[in-house]
């Protein structure tokens, strides 16, 4: 017998992941969606992720109400995202 060889989530049918409705299928759909949309707009996920990683901790640990202040912003950007989100799943 050989050693069995395991298939990632990206390689499996529908089927071999539970069917439509399963937690992988909606989760290997949501990975393409969000690799589809950063080949789209590859500026503002950069852009995003350094906000998130470097300046907010900066802004909250130094300036006061810096909390307050980077919750006020990630909620403006949330809307954003909703916005880019939905009208790209409309294409």
């Amino acid at each position: 017998m050989g050693a069995a060889t395991s298939k990632t989530i990206k390689e499996q049918t529908v089927e071999e992941l539970g069917a439509g409705s399963s937690i992988l299928v909606r989760q290997r759909h949501e990975h393409q969606e969000m690799d589809r949309l950063m080949d789209q707009y590859p500026t503002l996920f950069n852009h995003a992720l350094t906000e998130e990683t470097v300046l907010w901790p900066a802004v909250r640990a130094s300036v006061p109400d810096g909390e307050e202040l980077t919750a006020r912003v990630e909620e403006e950007h949330r809307q954003i995202n909703d916005l880019v989100v939905g009208n790209a799943s409309k294409r």
